[in-house]
């Protein structure tokens, strides 16, 4: 499927031959596309989109965050969210959505594993794991080839794809990493006129909601309420 400045390849859970895998894509925008990423929500499935170019501005509930190339970005199942001003900026990404309730071409345990590390995951962005992406484009060729193995080839991939998601959400964020970042921070927000957002991304954050998190749990304080109390 095209569009004007924008090039993709779907495969929906009419076409999958499991039922726990909802969807799968790839998509690149050349350009800014407005009003193609509106608010949504994906009913008892899983959305997790790696970004293989540029850099995306997305929100869910009253988070926001900002997503580079080389990471991957979790919403949960039933969560409301969309592009900034619903707008989806240049890049290329590939997604894909599951139903941890439904056949994934796994056990039922493994499945409930699964559903349960994404729960408890303490970030929605985290950086992708080395190789993810084949996974995703192994699943895709098979339903553009749709070969008498396809069925098999999607199962296999599907499994190393979880493997690699849930792998990507159970490694902490490195916490050494991030103590000299908030100490950055907090000199920048008592310095600095630039936006959390801003600061947020200057420090090594990839989201100002992440930021924010890890921000209060080093210093009881908000970035902004460290910024007035320390004005």
């Amino acid at each position: 499927m095209s569009q004007r400045g924008r090039i993709d390849f779907l495969a929906d859970r009419d076409e999958l031959p499991l039922p726990g895998l909802r969807h799968i894509g790839w998509s690149q925008f050349v350009a800014a596309s407005p009003g193609s990423l509106d608010a949504h929500a994906h009913a008892g499935a899983y959305e997790v989109c790696l970004i293989l170019r540029g850099t995306l501005r997305w929100w869910v509930g009253d988070g926001h965050f900002t997503v580079r190339a080389g990471h991957v970005f979790m919403t949960l199942p039933d969560e409301i969210h969309g592009g900034d001003n619903a707008i989806m900026d240049p890049c290329e990404l590939l997604w894909v959505s599951f139903d941890c309730s439904q056949d994934l071409g796994i056990t039922p345990e493994q499945a409930a594993a699964i559903d349960q590390r994404l729960r408890s995951a303490a970030h929605r962005g985290c950086r992708a794991p080395d190789g993810l992406a084949t996974h995703y484009h192994t699943i895709l060729k098979a339903q553009q080839t749709q070969t008498a193995t396809s069925a098999l080839q999607v199962r296999g991939g599907l499994a190393l794809l979880l493997a690699g998601i849930t792998a990507a959400y159970t490694t902490p964020e490195p916490a050494l990493a991030e103590r000299p970042r908030i100490e950055a921070a907090k000199n920048l927000l008592t310095a600095d006129q630039a936006s959390v957002t801003e600061i947020a991304l200057r420090c090594g954050f990839n989201s100002s909601a992440w930021f924010a998190t890890a921000f209060r749990q080093r210093t009881g304080f908000s970035p902004r309420a460290w910024r007035e109390h320390h004005a």
